[in-house]
This record gives C-alpha cells, sequence and structure tokens, in this order.
C-alpha cells in the first residue's frame, strides 16, 4: 500500500476560455501523470486526454501482466 494519496484537480484560469489539461492519479501503484494543454490551440484538449488514456491504458495492461504472472517485474521495466 502506498503512503501517498494523489488528488488532482485543473482550473481554465483567467486567461483561456477552456481546459485543456488532463491528469490521472492512480494511488495503488504511485503513478501521477498530467498532460499540460496546448495554450487553446486546436486540438489541445485531445492530445492531453489522450496522452493520459494511453497512461491509464498501460499502466492496466501492466498491472494485469504481473498480476496473471505471466512476465516478471523487471520484464516490464526493461521492456
Amino acid at each position: 500500500m502506498s503512503a501517498w494519496i494523489g488528488i488532482g484537480r485543473s482550473e481554465t484560469g483567467l486567461v483561456r476560455a477552456s481546459n485543456q489539461d488532463a491528469f490521472t492519479v492512480i494511488d495503488h501503484t504511485g503513478l501521477w501523470a498530467v498532460a499540460d494543454g496546448m495554450g487553446g490551440h486546436a486540438g489541445g484538449a485531445v492530445a492531453a486526454q489522450t496522452a493520459i488514456s494511453t497512461v491509464q491504458a498501460q499502466a492496466a495492461f501492466v498491472q494485469e501482466q504481473l498480476r496473471s504472472g505471466s512476465v516478471s517485474a523487471i520484464e516490464v521495466l526493461t521492456a
């Protein structure tokens, strides 16, 4: 069990009309990830969310591989 608990919050702020940032907190793995948008440029929100979705999917895949015992932690970390 991790000694850390992650909490995230993101705000639009006073300058931008929308918030393009995305983040994930996966406490049981100790993984926290932040993807900064593109300063209001087109596609920034999609890019940030795609990056976070990819991190989440990879984390889930690695967890399942380790849980099933089909690979060792060393193999996952050096792949």
